[in-house]
């Protein structure tokens, strides 16, 4: 069981790092900025997934930080 466990959370990685790929290719952006944002609708996929696959966590602890003084 622990083995299967394993197993999957290796293909939940590969799906991420596929589709974070794929969404920073700029001939391909549009297609799976769709399909990222469908599976996030879902509830395929969490919003720290979500903002891991875009980059856009980054992006909000940035901004974050540029308002902490």
């Amino acid at each position: 069981m622990k083995f299967q466990l394993q197993e999957l959370q290796q293909l939940f990685e590969k799906l991420i790092n596929f589709l974070k790929r794929m969404f920073n290719r700029k001939d391909k952006e549009d297609v799976y900025s769709e399909v990222i944002s469908d599976m996030y609708d879902n509830k395929i996929i969490s919003e720290k997934t979500f903002d891991r696959i875009t980059g856009w966590e980054n992006k909000k602890d940035k901004e974050k930080d540029d308002f902490e003084l």
